[in-house]
């Protein structure tokens, strides 16, 4: 029996299609004329779909909470570069993560998650989950973060510095 193929469609404000099969969580963009269009990324072939980069916070200061983790959502992008609000600690001003788009479409899908510790992102990982990005606070333990470096070395890891307030 054939699996059934489910396709998330998004038609942005700039005339691009973006196609999602939710199954295998692969996508394509098509720009204002219909055509495919080609991402910019290294290694890419093409007619081959790009994956939905998973992107996984980790930490308890993160606040994703205008997200359903885990599910495909749709953040904007511009010049290139795709943004990810989100809050970081008990601050209430919005911070925004810039990551790579590899495109102009002006929305990317995006799947995101939150994790209390590294043991979770394991546990995930062990479920069949591949991350592309995972972004820690600076608190992070160092010799975790070189076990994460070491077991996901085509992961990109990012740091978020806590603000530093100066007073005089």
């Amino acid at each position: 029996m054939m699996e059934e193929i489910f396709i998330e469609e998004r038609r942005t404000p700039a005339g691009f299609r973006v196609k999602v099969d939710v199954n295998t969580y692969e996508y394509y963009i098509y720009n204002s004329k219909g055509n495919l269009e080609v991402p910019k990324m290294p290694d890419w072939k093409p007619g081959i779909p790009v994956q939905v980069p998973r992107v996984v916070f980790v930490g308890g200061e993160f606040n994703l909470t205008h997200f359903i983790l885990g599910e495909l959502s749709f953040v904007n992008s511009k010049d290139g570069k795709m943004s990810i609000p989100y809050q970081y600690g008990s601050s209430k001003e919005a911070k925004v993560l810039y990551l790579p788009a590899y495109s102009e479409c002006d929305i990317m899908p995006v799947i995101l998650y939150h994790y209390e510790s590294y043991k979770d992102v394991l546990k995930a990982t062990e479920r069949g989950i591949v991350f592309k990005h995972i972004v820690v606070d600076e608190s992070f333990p160092k010799n975790e973060m070189v076990s994460m470096k070491v077991r996901y070395p085509k992961v990109n890891i990012l740091i978020q510095k806590k603000k530093v307030s100066i007073q005089s």
